[in-house]
């Protein structure tokens, strides 16, 4: 039986009593290669947010429906090794670049890893099935070679780049790079 009393999400029933954070809650749990080979995944709720995250190999997505906005957010993340051509020009720098590619889209380098990101939102609920999901990363991934291709070309680009003397303000050591063309 349903009570009829009103609960939003500014309530303390939305809130764990103990800590004080938003209601969370492991709605399913996929396992590693029981659906298909190489996936993962699962589907959350926390506070006001539906989350639904795939893992395909060493990519992944999330998509996070939230519910007081009215808005999903797609993150997609195509990781890839690190040429030893490009791992060569960091020279003992131990710093992250994030190159940002377009409003969208970034790369993210270190000496070990690329990691491309892109997040897309929209209006209403929008999940995107398995194979939308996988397209769209296969779409991503073509930014991995044409980066790869362009630090080829560029070989002295990380160290064309300013960075900054130590002690080093920013987080986590990144440095972000505006509207690299690839």
């Amino acid at each position: 039986m349903l009570n009829n009393r009103s609960v939003t999400s500014d309530s303390k029933e939305d809130l764990n009593i103990e800590t004080g954070l938003p209601y969370t809650k492991r709605v399913m749990k996929f396992d590693n290669g029981k659906l298909f080979k190489g996936h993962g995944g699962g589907i959350n709720i926390i506070g006001d947010n539906i989350s639904l995250f795939n893992s395909y190999y060493l990519d992944s997505v999330n998509q996070c429906y939230n519910s007081k906005d009215d808005i999903t957010t797609r993150e997609y993340m195509v990781h890839g090794n690190m040429p030893k051509y490009i791992s060569k020009q960091f020279n003992n720098l131990d710093f992250t670049f994030k190159f940002n590619v377009n409003i969208n889209t970034n790369i993210i380098i270190n000496e070990f890893s690329i990691r491309i990101e892109k997040l897309v939102k929209e209006n209403k609920i929008r999940f995107h099935d398995h194979w939308d999901n996988i397209n769209h990363l296969k779409d991503i991934r073509v930014y991995m070679v044409k980066f790869k291709k362009y630090m080829k070309l560029n070989p002295e680009l990380l160290n064309s780049i300013e960075v900054p003397t130590f002690p080093c303000k920013s987080e986590h050591n990144l440095i972000e790079v505006k509207h690299i063309k690839i």
